[in-house]
């Protein structure tokens, strides 16, 4: 059942002995949720989003600005057929460089894509445009929202989280309780990382330590 904001802020307000929301106006509450739910998604893969593109005849396209981890794309030749699409093969850089040496392939369909820090390239690079024909999966940040009677965009799970950190931002007068609140916090958000996807669909992600990978941020 969708949770409306409010909730989380009425949890949070409780905590500190402030259920009228005397002491801290509701615009602060709200401001408080949206960088926690921010901070969330930036830190774990909690938010899901796919997005349709066209598909053109260029080789280079940008992330959605609220892309925080890309993890693939489909493409179709006829978009309103849903059993067309297929998913992409990951190329890296050397695998990359060595196909479009000298030369860029041209075709109907990529068959790959190259992730970079900015942006993707599909390769081959596709000769028509094609309207609606690819969809990026990716994971990104909420929006900012200003009415709190509105819901989560993040699924239930993350309600504990993210009240207790909108309770840390407002202990951050109180330096020692403030680092120990965000200290667990950020622990938690370790093991929900362990119960989710991993970051990316890199074959070489198994290489990658999975806890404390955020150890020494502040």
């Amino acid at each position: 059942m969708p949770t409306p904001i409010s909730y989380l802020i009425d949890d949070a307000a409780l905590a500190i002995g402030d259920p009228n929301k005397g002491r801290v106006s509701p615009t602060h509450w709200l401001s408080f949720y949206n960088r926690a739910t921010r901070e969330l998604c930036q830190k774990a893969n909690v938010l899901k989003y796919e997005g349709e593109f066209n598909l053109e005849a260029r080789a280079e396209y940008r992330y959605p600005a609220e892309m925080t981890c890309f993890k693939g794309v489909e493409v179709t030749l006829t978009a309103d057929d849903d059993d067309s699409w297929f998913f992409l093969k990951e190329m890296f850089e050397d695998e990359f460089r060595e196909y479009t040496d000298r030369t860029y392939p041209i075709d109907a369909l990529p068959s790959h894509y190259f992730a970079e820090a900015n942006g993707f390239f599909l390769i081959p690079r596709p000769q028509a445009t094609l309207s609606n024909c690819g969809l990026m999966h990716y994971f990104g940040l909420p929006d900012r929202v200003s009415d709190p009677t509105v819901n989560m965009q993040t699924d239930d799970t993350t309600q504990d989280l993210i009240t207790r950190r909108i309770f840390g931002m407002r202990a951050r007068n109180r330096l020692v309780e403030a680092a120990a609140e965000y200290a667990t916090w950020k622990d938690d958000v370790e093991s929900l990382m362990d119960k989710l996807d991993d970051r990316s669909q890199d074959r070489r992600s198994s290489l990658a330590p999975r806890r404390r990978r955020y150890s020494g941020m502040n």
